[in-house]
């Protein structure tokens, strides 16, 4: 699989850049007078992407063997630093489908280079990932979108004990859940990857975006960071 492709605010801007050695400004059309419309906001965008990332690509380089890397906690806490997200565990980022690049304590994804682009450690197309098994979590009771804004159409927040269903792709786990602001992690039974068994948690949401989700367990130490692998979180341009 690939990482998602960045989500712009303002879908329908032209993106724009400025050439570092000249000052011109261009966009996809070709140079322009300067910046873009919304270019604050776009900025913003794309460090909030990169961000995402790099904590992605850090987590691909763990050797930690289920220790615990200081360089990825700190990455994660970086992270995690950066969440502006009142209530995690019913944000409407969490729902969607999941790669885990961590999970459950130890690095479970591998990434190895895409032969159709070259290869780049923070090129977020030209390396593939691998991943052992995706996690979907969805309403039970169907999808259920929130009023449009300027900015499309998404997914309702979670109301307090909203029926959320979790299954994971090797059809270990298919359950129902209530969604808790609580936020406490717990356990919904164990999948095997890689020949030891690993429990899934959902709770102790320290962070969720549109790209990234990150959980720590009950003595506040790193469980999981998940990648998102669908493209939900694009939200929608008009009513279906």
């Amino acid at each position: 699989m690939a990482r998602p492709i960045i989500h712009w605010t303002v879908p329908i801007q032209k993106i724009g850049w400025q050439d570092e050695d000249t000052g011109i400004w261009y966009d996809e059309d070709g140079p322009r007078k300067g910046p873009p419309q919304n270019y604050w906001r776009q900025n913003l965008d794309q460090r909030a992407y990169q961000l995402d990332m790099d904590l992605v690509t850090q987590a691909l380089r763990d050797e930690s063997d289920g220790g615990i890397d200081t360089k990825l906690d700190g990455a994660s806490k970086e992270v995690e630093g950066k969440n502006s997200v009142r209530r995690p565990s019913r944000h409407r980022n969490l729902l969607g489908k999941w790669a885990p690049i961590y999970f459950a304590g130890a690095k479970v994804a591998t990434s190895s280079p895409n032969d159709s682009k070259p290869a780049d450690d923070n090129d977020s197309v030209g390396w593939t990932i691998e991943v052992p098994l995706t996690i979907e979590i969805f309403r039970t009771a169907g999808r259920k979108l929130a009023p449009k804004n300027h900015y499309g159409i998404f997914d309702a927040s979670l109301a307090e004990g909203e029926e959320i269903t979790m299954k994971t792709s090797d059809g270990a786990i298919d359950i129902t859940v209530g969604a808790n602001e609580a936020n406490e992690p717990v356990a919904f039974g164990k999948v095997t990857v890689a020949g030891s068994d690993r429990a899934l948690q959902l709770g102790g949401v320290t962070y969720v975006s549109d790209y990234l989700l990150v959980q720590r367990n009950g003595e506040g130490r790193l469980s999981d960071i998940w990648l998102r692998c669908d493209d939900a979180y694009l939200g929608k341009n008009v009513e279906e």
